[in-house]
C-alpha cells in the first residue's frame, strides 16, 4: 500500500508492506498506548507517569520512523515540530490507513474526535482560556 501523512509535510508516498511485521509494529504500539491510559492513575507518582510518556513517546517515534522509513532529519524535524497531541494524530492516521480507511474516512474520524473532545472540555478551563486571551 502507498502511504503519504500530510500532516508531516510527505511530499511522496511511501510503499507499505502489509506484512506481519508491519501488523505486529502496529498491535504493539496501540497496546503501549492503551496501557498508558490503563496506567495513568491517581496510584501513579509524578515520576512514574514522565517515565512512562517517555518511553511511550519514544515508542511511537520508532513506530513512525519504521513504518514510515524516514531518515534521522526527518524524524528530528517530527520531534522538534509535533506536540504529543499531533503526534498522536499521525499514528491514529498510519494505523487507520493500514486498516484501508479513506482520507474521507479518516477526516469524518477526525471531526468526531473533537466534538467529543469539545464535549468533554472543562467549562471552567475554557473560560481560562478565554480570559487569558484578553
Amino acid at each position: 500500500m502507498q502511504m503519504k501523512i500530510k500532516s508531516l509535510g510527505m511530499k511522496k508516498a511511501v510503499k507499505v508492506k502489509e506484512n506481519i511485521h508491519n501488523q505486529n509494529l502496529i498491535m504493539e504500539t496501540q497496546l503501549a498506548l492503551l496501557k498508558m491510559q490503563d496506567d495513568t492513575s491517581d496510584e501513579m507518582t509524578m515520576v512514574e507517569e514522565i517515565e512512562s510518556q517517555l518511553k511511550l513517546t519514544k515508542q511511537v517515534i520508532d513506530f513512525i520512523k519504521t513504518i514510515l522509513k524516514l531518515d534521522d532529519k526527518k524524524v528530528k524535524q517530527i520531534e522538534e515540530d509535533l506536540s504529543f497531541d499531533d503526534l498522536a494524530d499521525v499514528v491514529s492516521e498510519i494505523i487507520l490507513r493500514f486498516q484501508g480507511a479513506t482520507d474521507e474516512d479518516i477526516e469524518k474520524m477526525k471531526e468526531e474526535q473533537k466534538k467529543i473532545a469539545k464535549e468533554n472540555q472543562d467549562p471552567l478551563e475554557e473560560k481560562s482560556d478565554s480570559e487569558k486571551s484578553e
